[in-house]
Parts: structure tokens; sequence; C-alpha cells
């Protein structure tokens, strides 16, 4: 069956009427379209460029191991061992809440303690990485591995950690490491550090900080929509900071802590015939490692609170009365000045004075017919 409909020229007054005003809103609305795209394709194109391009490619830094510190005699006395860090990227996180009940079931991290970080991380770049966790035990990464399907945005990296072999050896001379402040990332000094970054903060780390740190490197990750690694675009390895020989031997420095035994004071073996510090000990010691893993406040507070003052190093900064040691300096004066030769003998008597004032020796009954050799010896005041 075929229908006609034969309209009039004349016969839909009405919608003569409304042609105009259709023409307007379908004018209108192809001049909104057009400026649309001309403002999303050419007037904000590099800027939305760069954030798909950001959203495809990752940059990861790969931090530069430190240099190695050794003895004298070449025997390692700070070393790198790699950490294993979990990291989110915000962007790639659509569900926060389940992200954050996943870590607490597989990490027993807590999420306030996760809010916490990424409230941290706020003006930052979202597609920066975020440390959420450092020096994973295995078990630990293997959970993250297994389920990494369920943790879209998690990145597990591997960096090098500062380890000190021997605990509290020579802590107050080879120091510890620490995170950048803000007032050290305004100082020219640390230009090219960021946020994060760990320095010397104490000892030699502190003091050659520029020769043990290295050159950081870097790669382009390419990823997916959900953040998962699918191909390294480039790479530039990391440049290793320079290796430090010290003076100390690390034997004599064991057996100086092994018969140090007290509760503050400080002992220091040096070579007279070069000046070469061979051991350092200060009591009370502290473990640098405990300042890479980042201590707990109850051991910051413990050390902090200790009336010996375990982070003082008392052979630099203590200020004594140099006591029996300073009876060669008086010996060898009076024998460069010819007051004394080796064979001068005298009397000592128990007490010696001076004015009104009596000076006494630490034998009551003095030390008797004594010349130079014998006064060094028994340390006759």
């Amino acid at each position: 069956m075929k229908i006609n409909i034969n309209l009039q020229r004349d016969g839909c007054p009405e919608l003569k009427k409304r042609i105009p005003t259709f023409i307007i809103f379908g004018g209108i609305f192809v001049a909104v379209l057009f400026f649309r795209l001309w403002y999303l394709q050419i007037a904000m194109g590099d800027r939305f460029r760069d954030l798909s391009e950001n959203n495809r490619i990752r940059l990861v830094k790969i931090p530069a191991p430190r240099g190695k510190i050794f003895d004298r005699t070449g025997r390692v006395l700070v070393d790198n061992r790699p950490a294993f860090s979990l990291s989110i990227v915000p962007e790639d996180i659509s569900d926060w809440e389940g992200l954050k009940n996943r870590l607490h079931d597989l990490l027993n991290m807590e999420p306030s303690a996760l809010e916490e970080k990424i409230q941290g991380s706020k003006g930052h770049p979202p597609f920066n990485p975020v440390n959420i966790k450092k020096d994973m035990i295995w078990e630990e990464v293997s959970l993250i591995e297994v389920n990494r399907m369920d943790l879209p945005g998690t990145i597990i990296d591997i960096k090098p950690r500062r380890h000190y072999l021997h605990s509290d050896l020579a802590c107050h001379l080879l120091g510890y490491l620490g995170e950048i402040t803000g007032k050290q990332l305004e100082d020219s000094r640390y230009s090219g550090y960021h946020q994060g970054d760990l320095v010397g903060k104490y000892g030699v780390e502190e003091t050659l900080e520029s020769y043990l740190r290295g050159e950081d490197g870097g790669c382009q990750v390419e990823v997916d929509c959900l953040g998962r690694q699918l191909d390294v675009l480039r790479e530039i390895e990391p440049t290793p900071g320079k290796n430090i020989f010290l003076s100390i031997d690390l034997d004599l420095q064991r057996l100086a802590e092994e018969i140090f035994k007290v509760d503050a004071g400080a002992l220091i073996a040096i070579n007279p015939q070069n000046g070469f510090i061979l051991a350092m000990v200060n009591r009370p010691s502290f473990d640098p490692n405990l300042f890479v893993n980042r201590m707990s406040r109850e051991q910051w507070n413990i050390m902090t609170h200790n009336p010996f003052r375990p982070l003082e190093n008392k052979a630099i900064q203590g200020q004594y009365p140099p006591g029996s040691v300073f009876k060669i300096i008086t010996a060898a004066a009076g024998l460069e000045e010819k007051i004394i030769d080796p064979g001068s003998k005298y009397f000592c008597l128990g007490t010696y004075s001076l004015g009104t004032y009596t000076y006494r020796d630490w034998k009551k009954e003095g030390h008797g017919l004594t010349d130079i050799h014998k006064a060094l010896v028994v340390s006759c005041d």
C-alpha cells in the first residue's frame, strides 16, 4: 500500500514561522562546536599533547649508587645494598578506597598512613610516583607481584640503599645519611638535588658528599591506561659516586672499640710519622643504619635524651684538658731549646711549689731520681 502525502506550498504556516528559530539554534550549536574544537585542538593543543604523552610515557629516575668507603687496606666499611620500594602513580588510580584496603590486607598498611603520604605529595605532578613503602622484605614484594593486576598504579623498583657493614664501628667518623631539607634545597651547593633525596648529614658522608654522590640516570617507560609497564623506550645508566679510602685501620679500630669500655669519652690513635688517624672511637655510639631505615620516634627519643649525647663526636667537638699527653710537648720543647738533655736528672719529691701554690704529683711520695725517659714512662708530673 502506497501513501502519498502532498504538502501545499502554503499548507504549513506554523512550520514556516519556526524555520528561522531552527536556523538560529543550529548556527549557535555549530559555532559552539567549532569554538570548542578550536580551543581543544589549537589553543590547548600543546598542553593536552603533553598530558597525553605523560599518560603513555613515564620518566623513572634511577638513583646512582653512592661511592663506597674503604679502610687503609682496602676493606669495605660502607657499602650499598639493593632495596625494594613500593610507589604509586596518583593519576593511574581511580579507586582510592579499594587500593587502600588491598594494601592494608597485603602489607598491613594503615589507610590513614597511606592517605598521609598522598596528601604530602600535593602540588607535584599527578603522574610522578609517590613512595609509600621503602625497603620491603622479599615476602612483601612477592605479594605485590602476585596481585599486580588488582593493584593498578603501583610500581616496585630497586634502589641502592646505604649499608654500614660494621654497625656502630667508627660511626661518628663515617657519619650517616638523611633526607635533604628544604633549607638545603635552597642552598646552591645542593643544586641538582630533589625533594626526597638522601644526603650526608654527618662525618665523612657529609664532608665528602660531592665525591660520594654519583649522577642519577633514568628511563622512559611506556605504560597502558592502568599504569602497567609495557616497554622501556630509552634508558640512561646512572654514574656511581667515587670511592673513598680512609687512613683508618679496620683491625685497630675494632681493637680500640673493644678495649674502650666507658660510658662517655673518646679515643684517637694517630700515626706520629705522618699524622694519619688510624682509629677513632666515641662513646656512646649509634648505628648509622637506623637513620637509613628511618628510625622510629621511640628510638629517636632514646638517642636524643641520652645524657651522654651519643650523636656528639667527642673526639673533635669536645673540649678537655690535655692531661698527661701534654708532657710530651713540654719535654720536646725543653730538648729543642737545650734547657735539658736526655741525661738530665731531677729528684721528684711528689710536690712542686710555684709562688704561693704547691702542685702535687699523682704519686704522693714522688718518683725519686728521674730522667726524661722515666718521667714519660711513669707519667711523672
